[in-house]
């Protein structure tokens, strides 16, 4: 998202950003949101919220016991 929001590397903000600071900048984006968020809920197009598109905690747990079960130590 905050790629998304600023145009920023992920270097950069692997760089550059700490808890605080996106704590600060999720807070201003809540009270002022991007236009293009206010453009899209004006129109009624849906926000997608993606976050858990890499997988449930299912998944992981699934994945872990996969691994101890072949002899891995988690």
């Amino acid at each position: 998202m905050i790629i998304d929001r600023t145009g920023w590397t992920w270097e950069y903000v692997d760089e550059q950003m700490d808890i605080p600071r996106l704590i600060e900048m999720n807070r201003y984006w809540r009270a002022h949101p991007p236009v293009r968020e206010m453009v899209q809920a004006y129109l009624g197009i849906e926000i997608r919220d993606d976050r858990d598109a890499g997988g449930s905690q299912g998944d992981v747990d699934g994945l872990i016991a996969l691994f101890g079960g072949i002899g891995g130590r988690i």
